[in-house]
């Protein structure tokens, strides 16, 4: 099965990755197909560095770990 997700989901299981966010976007990303458009990623990175510029490595660490389809 293939899953889109907004900004907001990646965002919360990005900062908590043990609440039931994290834990079903890890469920998604193990077991079916994660699918991220150009404007999710796009928006992604705005929202991230304008709310949490003092995570930034945490940002790139989490998206080059993160498996999905475009």
């Amino acid at each position: 099965m293939r899953v889109m997700v907004d900004a907001n989901i990646i965002i919360s299981a990005g900062l908590f990755p043990e609440s039931i966010v994290g834990k079903t976007l890890e469920h998604i990303v193990k077991n079916e197909s994660l699918v991220l458009c150009k404007y999710t990623l796009e928006e992604l990175s705005e929202v991230f560095f304008k709310k949490f510029p003092k995570r930034v490595q945490y940002f790139y660490h989490f998206m080059d770990h993160l498996k999905y389809d475009g």
